[in-house]
């Protein structure tokens, strides 16, 4: 009986290891995937005639809609803000940000947030 015992417990310990294993594995891979799936850059920004035109890339791996993502004009939402391609923003494609009435002769910090980053550049008007 003693050698039996000692089996259960050795097979008990590793089914347990095993499963704690498992565990911390789908826990840390959706906890990845959270943080890049919706990744956002800014490729570049000019602003002329009063209008800011911005093109933002999504480097993440799944949809980016328009509404899950702040544009900021010096950490304020920003009035008009039209979006070209209009609707989601797929994996690894870009789309060009116009933000109209900006004042002009003034330097503007440009924030663009996204579920999982945020980017700024500083653009002179």
């Amino acid at each position: 009986m003693k050698g039996i015992s000692a089996i259960i417990a050795t097979l008990l310990l590793l089914v347990i290891t095993m499963g704690l294993a498992v565990t911390a594995y789908f826990y840390i891979n959706n906890l990845i995937a959270g943080k890049t799936s919706k990744v956002i850059s800014l490729l570049d920004a000019s602003c002329s005639g009063g209008k800011i035109v911005a093109i933002v890339s999504n480097d993440g791996n799944t949809n980016i809609s328009t509404s899950e993502f702040k544009v900021l004009l010096d950490g304020n939402p920003s009035g008009t803000v039209d979006y070209d391609p209009d609707g989601p923003i797929a994996p690894h494609t870009t789309v060009v940000i116009t933000i109209d009435s900006v004042p002009t002769g003034q330097t503007h910090e440009l924030y663009i947030i996204s579920p999982s980053s945020s980017t700024k550049q500083t653009i002179i008007c």
